[in-house]
């Protein structure tokens, strides 16, 4: 074989061994190509892990508000507070309190905050769903909403306060003579039953008490129901 021939083939060799060791180096690149994309791969399946769990927390969160009656209305919850009676004031047409307060009995009371608490914003509407910030629990207990956590109440005495205190401010701020209340006798019968709701009012203890155990004992039947 002549010089030039083999020049030829160690140049052929050496072409064939660069092209050997790229297909090898493309081998290893392919290889780690793979490894990564296992890696993203593995990495999507645990993010979609994380998100398919936090779905699930979600939808147990809605399921809980909706089990709990979390009033919501614009993301905002309605609660019970010693505040209620100024939103009830406000929402609610003062020429409908005057007809509840006619009443002068415990409906006068659980009637409004039917209207009060009903989860759509027409209030007139006879079915919607009302959401009470307050809540049965067990034979004798009641739970209700307020500065965002719900509150454990034994006996129930803290949401019949609540209710009281409020309603003894919304009522007053109506029973207005002769602005609001055009007849004297109409005032002082009203006047008479906001007393009821306040034991610091004019009212005895004992007609306290037993309005207290009528409003309590009508409010579980309201709840039942709802």
């Amino acid at each position: 074989m002549s010089y030039e021939k083999s020049e030829i083939f160690m140049k052929i060799f050496n072409k064939l061994d660069i092209l050997e060791k790229n297909n090898l180096e493309l081998i290893n690149i392919n290889k780690n190509l793979a490894n990564k994309l296992n890696q993203i791969e593995n990495i999507l399946e645990n993010k979609l892990d994380d998100i398919e769990s936090k779905i699930l927390e979600i939808n147990k969160t809605l399921f809980l508000i909706k089990n709990s009656r979390i009033y919501i209305n614009d993301f905002k919850l309605n609660e019970l507070t010693k505040t209620t009676h100024i939103n009830i004031c406000k929402d609610i047409n003062h020429d409908i309190i005057i007809k509840k307060l006619s009443m002068r009995n415990d409906r006068s009371i659980l009637s409004l905050l039917n209207i009060f608490y009903k989860s759509n914003n027409n209030k007139e509407l006879e079915n919607n769903k009302i959401n009470y910030p307050f809540r049965l629990k067990g034979k004798v207990g009641f739970e209700y909403y307020s500065n965002g956590k719900w509150i454990e109440d034994i006996y129930g005495d803290s949401v019949i306060d609540l209710i009281l205190f409020n309603f003894n401010k919304v009522f007053k701020s109506v029973n207005l003579y002769p602005n609001k209340i055009k007849k004297i006798n109409d005032f002082m019968e009203n006047q008479k039953f906001i007393d009821e709701l306040s034991i610091n009012n004019n009212s005895s203890k004992q007609i306290h008490m037993d309005f207290r155990k009528t409003l309590k004992r009508h409010l579980r039947v309201e709840l039942e129901k709802n």
